[in-house]
């Protein structure tokens, strides 16, 4: 249930496909978790990507934003995916069942309406690492 490179360069691509003309008679769409597991709506980041870089030495090129590195690739990725749903003229409706962490609040978060059930738990985990929240 984390939200992976793979997921963001689908919303990407979904998100550019509904701003052409063709899908104007779309208004507005849901994002909710999948409930054929267990109560979640996103656990956070790619984290075991990024820490795998980190293993692996990349971690020296870490901040630089390069190409090529998971960690950049993949929050540059993140972050204009939450700039596009931030500033979509379409109304997003985010229905919250379960974990609601990092990565998840990011792509959630600018939704007009934010439905949480009992079962939510709203954390930005990064920060007892160091990481600062990006959204919000």
């Amino acid at each position: 249930h984390a939200l992976d490179t793979e997921m963001v360069y689908s919303l990407q691509n979904i998100l550019k496909d509904w701003q052409k003309k063709d899908h104007k008679d779309l208004q507005a769409f849901i994002l909710k978790s999948n409930p054929a597991k267990r109560p979640t709506f996103c656990s956070g980041g790619d984290v075991k990507s990024i820490a795998l870089d980190v293993k692996n030495n990349v971690y020296l090129e870490h901040g630089q934003g390069k190409s090529g590195l998971v960690s950049a690739d993949f929050f540059r990725s993140e972050y204009h995916v939450n700039h596009a749903l931030a500033n979509l003229n379409k109304t997003q409706i985010s229905l919250w069942d379960g974990l609601v962490f990092g990565g998840g609040v990011g792509i959630s978060i600018y939704g007009k309406y934010r439905v949480a059930t009992e079962n939510t738990l709203f954390a930005m985990p990064e920060t007892a690492i160091g990481f600062f929240p990006d959204v919000g």
